[in-house]
């Protein structure tokens, strides 16, 4: 008798198993290929927002780069930042190298317009010194001369990867910090 319960609960955990596994593999993976949308090509477009504010809507000022094997969120700080100062959270994840090799401040350049600006000065302020998952702020202080049809972030050379331009359009929170 105790071995036929033994079988028994064998059986239903591997009917369990497969039912799940066919589950995830059949909503997950074929569901998303039949819209012409994968879980890679969602997270390589670098415009997407991705932090959520408080009332659940996502944050057009947060964008990401998935290039290589280092992830990158950076988010434009505009309660924080005037028209002769930009502040940038920057949160990057790998898994392989170090991200503490980087001189931050030394491999960024700022855009308005057609114009790259690469007069005035990035600073590099880490909030922790975690190898693999690194954050801080990026500020460039500097002066923005004319209203900015959008704002253009470059960060070169990171994991081999020769520019990841993270780009904002002018929109009404950027008009509002540059009249501070």
């Amino acid at each position: 008798m105790l071995k036929g319960l033994k079988i028994i609960l064998l059986g239903v955990g591997v009917i369990v198993v497969g039912f799940s596994s066919f589950f995830i593999t059949s909503y997950f993976i074929n569901g998303n290929e039949d819209k012409g949308t994968t879980i890679t090509k969602i997270q390589n477009n670098g415009n997407t927002p991705s932090r959520p504010n408080v009332s659940g809507i996502e944050n057009v000022l947060t964008k990401e780069n998935y290039d290589g094997t280092v992830e990158i969120k950076t988010t434009l700080l505009t309660e924080k930042s005037s028209n002769n100062q930009l502040l940038f959270e920057v949160v990057m994840n790998t898994h392989s190298g170090d991200l503490l090799q980087y001189d931050f401040a030394k491999l960024a350049n700022i855009g308005f317009g057609k114009e790259t600006n690469n007069s005035g000065i990035f600073e590099w302020q880490p909030s922790n010194q975690d190898s693999h998952h690194l954050k801080g702020i990026l500020t460039w202080k500097g002066q923005i001369d004319k209203n900015p049809s959008f704002i253009d972030l470059d960060l070169k050379t990171i994991d081999q990867i020769p520019s990841r331009i993270f780009h904002w359009e002018k929109s009404k929170a950027i008009d509002e910090m540059l009249k501070k």
